[in-house]
């Protein structure tokens, strides 16, 4: 895949899981996908859609802005901003209502035009401070 494709199938990655709050265009990921989310261990196609259900179930109204994308033939990397308000459980954390502003990046490995792997990692202290789950000085 050239590095123009790349890019387009990254951004298209990120603009459906928004669009669907969660679950991943099965067209966009390889049969054998792996993903590493945060500090967890690697997780299959059924393992990050359950992951990001859990967190677009706590921010409904999330979204993710692309503020940068780069792409060579193999892999794209993504920086982004979320953005949402805390409405739902968030692993044990009952809802606040509060904003939230906070800086990622995921990087994809694409083979014939799928996304065979990804990583993901977000500022979750700043979302932890966002939220006032922790103090933010």
């Amino acid at each position: 895949m050239s590095a123009e494709e790349n890019v387009a199938i990254a951004r298209r990655f990120i603009a459906e899981q928004d669009r669907r709050k969660g679950p991943l265009p099965p067209e966009l990921c390889a049969p054998d996908y792996t993903t590493r989310i945060l500090s967890l261990p690697p997780m299959d196609l059924a393992g990050h859609e359950g992951m990001a259900k859990v967190f677009w179930a706590a921010f409904p109204d999330l979204t993710q802005t692309i503020e940068d994308v780069f792409a060579n033939e193999e892999k794209a990397a993504v920086r982004f901003t979320m953005t949402g308000t805390h409405q739902g459980d968030l692993m044990g954390l009952a809802p606040t209502g509060k904003q939230i502003k906070i800086a990622g990046t995921m990087t994809f490995h694409i083979v014939g035009g799928r996304v065979k792997e990804s990583s993901c990692m977000i500022d979750e202290m700043a979302l932890m401070q966002q939220i006032g789950a922790i103090p933010s000085s």
